[in-house]
């Protein structure tokens, strides 16, 4: 489910395993269509940091 907000999607995170609803803002979606699934962890090694946040 596509989402914009923090609190949304941080409530929505807390039903994910009984409804199997995955809340991810669209930037995320976007990212992971354009640089593919490991876009997360390919962009935190190439910047020399521990996480993002979102």
């Amino acid at each position: 489910m596509l989402t914009t907000c923090p609190a949304c999607r941080q409530g929505l995170s807390r039903y994910s395993d009984s409804t199997g609803v995955k809340p991810i803002y669209p930037i995320e979606l976007i990212a992971e269509q354009q640089l593919g699934e490991n876009w997360q962890k390919d962009f935190i090694r190439s910047v020399h940091i521990e996480k993002v946040l979102l």
